[in-house]
């Protein structure tokens, strides 16, 4: 390597990774219009990164908010609740990526749980 710069990538003022540039081709070094321009690249980076954080926070927000207001209609309607529970159970593992997931509810004195529904691997 003969020639060498780096930037951080800043995502809400943290460190989200680092930009580098070598070996430029046609001088021996790196000037101050390359820092520059390096800058304003991890600059942008930074912006698109944290703006595709954002959207995907709000469509997770929004897939769950679905889903509670599926669970309160389905629960309202009069559809049988085991079939409503295994079907949140299910949109549940989707959303969260889960290998499984359980839904367990406290049983006497809340010292002891039974699983009412179950979806994923092993959930039999």
């Amino acid at each position: 390597m003969t020639s060498f710069l780096g930037t951080p990538v800043m995502v809400r003022e943290q460190v989200f990774g680092n930009l580098y540039l070598t070996d430029k081709q046609g001088a021996a070094q790196f000037d101050a219009d390359d820092e520059a321009v390096l800058r304003t690249l991890a600059a942008a980076a930074g912006v698109a990164i944290d703006n595709a954080r954002l959207y995907e926070d709000a469509r997770r927000r929004q897939r769950w908010l679905a889903a509670s207001n599926e669970l309160t209609r389905s629960l309202l309607s009069g559809t049988d609740p085991a079939a409503v529970l295994e079907s949140f159970t299910s949109t549940v593992r989707e959303m969260a990526g889960a290998d499984l997931v359980t839904l367990a509810i406290p049983v006497g004195d809340g010292s002891e749980l039974v699983i009412e529904a179950a979806s994923g691997t092993y959930a039999e």
